[in-house]
């Protein structure tokens, strides 16, 4: 129930301690949480997040995706393009890079086993690293 090891990033000798304990067994995940990907399902459509006040509109040609956004409160339009891959089993993940006026970042976009859109995506920072 626990691991003890290290990591490290490319091209840096740097070693940093990862030592892990489980605290909760396979009943405490669920779909979201671990990523489950759809089969035979892509991450295209019109996605309205009444939570974020968030209209995300997304189209996929070939191995290349391309979407649109808007924040309603406050007003803010952005934009994400990027490059799609097919697993195994016809999951579909994009990997590509979301803009917005003043900041940028790194995106992975898919759909989940249940049909919600899934979307990690990290901001770089004013160093051009990822925050």
């Amino acid at each position: 129930n626990t691991f003890t090891g290290w990591w490290s990033c490319v091209e840096d000798d740097e070693e940093f301690v990862w030592d892990e304990v489980r605290v909760g067994g396979s009943d405490t995940t669920n779909d979201q949480n671990c990523a489950v990907l759809a089969h035979d399902a892509d991450f295209a459509g019109a996605f309205d997040d009444t939570v974020n006040d968030l209209d995300f509109d997304l189209c996929i040609d070939d191995d290349e995706y391309y979407g649109s956004y808007h924040y309603d409160s406050p007003e803010i339009p952005g934009y994400e393009y990027g490059v799609v891959y097919t697993g195994d089993h016809d999951e579909v993940i994009g990997s590509g890079v979301w803009v917005e006026s003043d900041i940028s970042g790194i995106s992975l976009m898919f759909r989940l086993r249940n049909g919600d859109l899934g979307n990690f995506w990290w901001e770089y920072d004013d160093d051009g690293e990822i925050n």
